[in-house]
This record gives structure tokens, sequence and C-alpha cells, in this order.
């Protein structure tokens, strides 16, 4: 039985880090941004947060059965990461554009629209590099195993580090920037 190295295993996991890194620092400066800059209130940025969300969990639970039924035969790598890294870089800068020239309602929308962006399509890119999981590690259950604990640590390493880094680098760099 082929074994799958180390590297690969380290490969995965380290993807998973970055990318739950990559989405929890904006998402935890997105608050303080919408706040102080855009001057929303509290009760409105919750209100946001919530239709957001709610629109996220639904693409999260369609995204598999819409990739299963778009799956390409014969390749290793899904074109669904090509694609959707472009929504997560668009929602991500339009998150974090300064629009408070426009009335409310307008900075409302656009930040609903850009946090469904980068959310949504981090759910297709996540949901693919979970069919690469089972693409690298073949029929092997103790291969996916090593994968799945491994990309967890990861990532709760990276919940870790971002949540006691963001927030007081954020503070830090504020009144310099």
């Amino acid at each position: 039985m082929n074994r799958l190295p180390k590297s690969a295993v380290n490969a995965y996991a380290i993807f998973v880090f970055t990318m739950t890194l990559s989405m929890m620092t904006p998402m935890s400066f997105i608050t303080i941004f919408l706040t102080d800059n855009l001057m929303m209130s509290a009760a409105l940025l919750g209100a946001i947060v919530l239709i957001s969300r709610l629109i996220d969990f639904v693409v999260g639970l369609i995204s598999s059965p819409i990739m299963q039924s778009a799956r390409q035969k014969g390749t290793k790598h899904s074109a669904w990461l090509n694609a959707f890294r472009w929504f997560i870089s668009i929602g991500t800068i339009l998150m974090f554009t300064n629009t408070s020239s426009l009335p409310m309602a307008a900075r409302v929308a656009i930040s609903i629209v850009a946090y469904c962006a980068a959310n949504c399509a981090m759910s297709f890119v996540q949901t693919s590099y979970y069919r690469m999981m089972s693409v690298m590690a073949g029929p092997s259950m103790e291969d996916r195993n090593k994968m799945s604990i491994r990309g967890t640590q990861f990532a709760t390493a990276a919940m870790l580090i971002a949540s006691i880094c963001t927030i007081p680098a954020i503070t830090w760099l504020t009144p310099r920037i």
C-alpha cells in the first residue's frame, strides 16, 4: 500500500493554516473598520453579520452537491480553486473599501455583498480542498485520517494565533495608520 509522504500531509495542513488565518484576520478587523470608519452602529453591524452568515450557511450546504455534480474527471486540482480565489480577493478588498461618502443603505448593501463574496467563495474552496484530501490519500483511511488530524491541528493553531494577535495588532497599528 502506498503511504502518503509526511511532506504532503504537512503541505495540506499548511494550506489549512493559511486559509484559516487569512479569513480570521479580516473578519476580526472588519468589525472595527465598519464601526469606526464607516460609522455603523454595533446593532447594524450585528444585523449585517447575521444576514451574511445566514446566506453563507445556505451556500455552505449547497456547495458540495454543486461541486459533485460539476466534478471534473481525471483532475487532481479542482478548477473551483482558481475560479473562486478572485471572489475571495474582490470580496475582501470590497469589505475594506471606504464607502463613508455613500448613504448608509449603500454601505450596508456593499458590506453584505463583500462579506458574502469572500465567505461564500471560501465555502467552495474549502470543499474543494476536502475533495483533494481524498484524491491525495486515495483509498487509505489511515492517510485520510492523518491529513484530517493534521489539518485540524493547524486550523486550531491558526485560530489561536488570530485570536491572540489580531486585535492587539489592530489596536497598536490604528493610531499609526
